[in-house]
Formats: C-alpha cells, sequence, structure tokens
C-alpha cells in the first residue's frame, strides 16, 4: 500500500474584514499548491446564507456571496454536521435578545472527499464558551 499525507489547516478568521480578505488570499494561494486530501477547520467568521443566522435581523448577502466566492475560489467544500445549525451565541443586548450564527466550519477539499467518504461532524453541546465544539 503506498503512503498518503494529508494537509490540516485550523482556522480562526478574525473579526476585521481586512484581515479576513488577507486569510482568504493566503488560503487562495495555498489551495493552488495542494494536491493532497485537505480538511480546514475553525472559526471563518462568515456565513452562507440567512438559515445559518437567528435573530436580529437579516443575514448580510453580500458577505454571504463573498464567503461562497471564496470558497469557490479555494475549491472548498463544507463537510457538514449534525447538531445544532448555529455554533456561535453572541451577548445578549437589550430587547434585540442574542444573535447566533454558524461560524465554526468544517470544510475539505475534492481529494479529501474522495478519500474521507465517510467521516461525519457532530456539534457538541457548547460549556464555557460562546462556540459549540465539533
Amino acid at each position: 500500500m503506498g503512503t498518503w499525507r494529508v494537509v490540516f489547516t485550523r482556522i480562526y478568521a478574525s473579526p476585521c474584514e481586512t484581515k479576513r480578505r488577507e486569510m482568504w488570499e493566503n488560503l487562495t494561494n495555498l489551495a493552488e499548491k495542494i494536491t493532497s486530501p485537505w480538511l480546514l477547520t475553525g472559526d471563518f467568521n462568515d456565513i452562507l446564507n440567512e438559515e445559518e443566522q437567528k435573530d436580529r435581523g437579516g443575514a448580510n448577502m453580500k458577505k454571504c456571496a463573498w464567503f461562497r466566492a471564496n470558497l469557490d475560489r479555494c475549491k472548498l467544500l463544507d463537510l457538514g454536521s449534525e447538531g445544532p445549525k448555529c455554533t456561535w451565541r453572541g451577548l445578549r443586548t437589550g430587547f434585540k435578545g442574542r444573535l447566533y450564527k454558524r461560524l465554526d466550519w468544517k470544510l475539505r477539499n475534492i481529494q479529501w472527499r474522495n478519500r474521507f467518504y465517510d467521516v461525519r461532524v457532530k456539534v457538541r453541546p457548547r460549556v464555557g464558551s460562546d462556540h459549540h465544539p465539533s
């Protein structure tokens, strides 16, 4: 049996949009070079659509489209998950209540999907953090 390697990237995307843009430029450059199975996991500080945000009005669709464009540019696919859809809980603010979002993602390239097609992600209960672990 031949040897193979995988690439694992842990992400913490800054809440600062300028720093997130820089991160995506770096990931795009990296994606062009990676031919092995690649898994990225962490807090991307972005959502893809309105269903990934609860409360406080609608999602910013321009930002959602920008996130989708970055995933497409890097040829990344959502691994999906079981459990709560929103993985982050914001602070309670007055009459608006809390904001909930799916900020934590497990993303993979096509090589990962083909090699590890039966991997599943379970979102665990949140304990002592504003994020659910998975």
